[in-house]
């Protein structure tokens, strides 16, 4: 009688102590930082079937990725970690797509972990498709960089976001950077080759 009551207390006494751990674990779940509203950023693969998530829960992070590219290199200065830090000075020697390195946005981002390191580049044959989705849905009857520029973005970020008198954005094609995207407010949208320093227009808008 004496062991079937020490059963019946200890089997009492263990399904407490678990009853309390998973409660425990529920309230960390709801008070966790950004625990219902964190940014998920979907990056697009060669099928978007296969599109994973990358989840951004760091709120510091969260804000870096809204502004203007000036304003990105700005505030990830602020909150670099020193290896962070030290990748975004030496943005200063890789400079590859001209202009200055408040300009590389997608190495900033990559560099502050708000995208992958995998994250696909906008090839020749994927921003022809583009080009074919734009003219079919209308994008392309008055030619607008920046809504041109989100419709790229949907790949993967922009490796140079700048321009001096005219918007000038630029997408690189692999990552050797052997030539990139160029989509200029006046030209229109074009590949350069910097292979052998050739340019193939891709889209001439109509003014």
């Amino acid at each position: 009688m004496l062991r079937k009551r020490l059963i019946i207390i200890l089997v009492t006494f263990f399904t407490a102590v678990l009853v309390g751990c998973g409660s425990r674990n529920k309230d960390q779940a709801k008070s966790a930082p950004g625990g219902s509203n964190n940014t998920v950023v979907v990056i697009p693969t060669d099928s978007q079937e296969d599109a994973e998530e990358f989840e951004i829960t760091d709120p510091k992070l969260k804000e870096l990725a809204e502004g203007s590219p000036y304003e990105l290199y700005l505030n990830s200065m602020k909150i670099a970690t020193e290896a962070q830090l030290k990748q975004l000075v030496e943005l200063h020697d890789k400079l590859y797509f001209g202009y200055t390195e408040d300009n590389y946005v997608r190495e900033i981002k990559r560099i502050m972990g708000l995208i992958p390191d995998d994250t696909p580049y906008v090839t020749v044959e994927k921003a022809n498709e583009l080009i074919r989705e734009m003219k079919a849905d209308g994008t392309l009857d008055v030619f607008d960089v920046y809504v041109v520029r989100n419709r790229f973005n949907e790949i993967a970020p922009p490796d140079m976001d700048g321009g001096s008198g005219f918007a000038v954005i630029r997408y690189s094609v692999d990552a050797e950077h052997t030539g990139y995207i160029d989509i200029h407010e006046v030209m229109g949208i074009r590949f350069h080759n910097l292979v052998d320093d050739s340019w193939v227009t891709l889209y001439e808008p109509e003014y």
